[in-house]
């Protein structure tokens, strides 16, 4: 049975299977942040400030796989990779493989494309499956979790990654926060604390995916260093401003 696997950009390539998409995830997990924030991406809601490609694949006017990856349109922008998944019926076919063989090819063609993506494997074999398509684990000492696949010339391991992006010590700019940069924060950021033993979260909030869906967004700030990369964010509280930045800064 053939299976085709289309393209779909919010704002950019619309293809009919768009609405398959839709309506397939619209009962998936609710109030889960990361389900609502697909159906918000999926949607087009963010596609003003972010780039977000889904690859769909369908057999017979049905969708029987999905994958996405998505990035700020900014510089030296940091990618998120994810919400892949195969219809359960139809895993071991294949289809994932020739999803992720179409990926590989588009993403890697892209003038716009991220520095890095970053992804988290929960499980050993799927560690295993995507790292012929340049993933790696980003955390010293793990076997599983969080994923850093390079692209263009960024370096092989994820600490070279870091010491290039954050750099060292440079002075701060700081600015209102936006989603445009949520995968700076809720990836990168998140995978270089873990490194170094520590977690991701400021007072009453743990990821910016969680500001934006909470309306949270107007306290919180961004801080950029001279190369215009962030390196970390902060609150605005009661007693001023709670402040999380990679360990270079403090």
């Amino acid at each position: 049975m053939n299976t085709q696997i289309d393209i779909y950009i919010p704002g950019e390539q619309e293809p009919t299977s768009k609405t398959l998409l839709c309506d397939g995830v619209k009962d998936v997990d609710p109030g889960q942040f990361y389900a609502e924030m697909l159906r918000c991406r999926a949607a087009g809601k963010l596609q003003d400030v972010c780039t977000d490609i889904y690859y769909i694949a369908t057999r017979e006017g049905e969708m029987v796989s999905r994958l996405w990856n998505g990035w700020g349109k900014h510089k030296d922008a940091i990618g998120n990779f994810g919400n892949f998944q195969t219809k359960e019926a139809l895993r071991g076919q294949g289809i994932g493989r020739q999803m992720l063989g179409v990926w590989q090819e588009h993403v890697r063609a892209r003038e716009d494309a991220p520095l890095a993506l970053f992804c988290n494997a929960g499980a050993p074999h799927l560690v295993k499956l995507y790292a012929p398509y340049g993933f790696r684990l980003a955390v010293d000492g793990t076997e599983v979790g969080p994923l850093y696949c390079p692209l263009g010339n960024s370096p092989a391991t994820f600490r070279e990654f870091c010491a290039g992006y954050y750099g060292a010590g440079q002075a701060v700019t700081e600015v209102p926060a936006t989603v445009e940069y949520r995968h700076e924060i809720d990836c990168l950021l998140r995978f270089a604390l873990m490194n170094e033993g520590e977690t991701l979260g400021l007072p009453g909030v743990g990821s910016m995916e969680e500001a934006y869906l909470k309306g949270m967004l107007s306290d919180m700030l961004l801080y950029f260093n001279a190369a215009g990369h962030v390196v970390g964010w902060g609150i605005k509280t009661a007693d001023g401003v709670a402040r999380q930045m990679y360990k270079t800064y403090r």
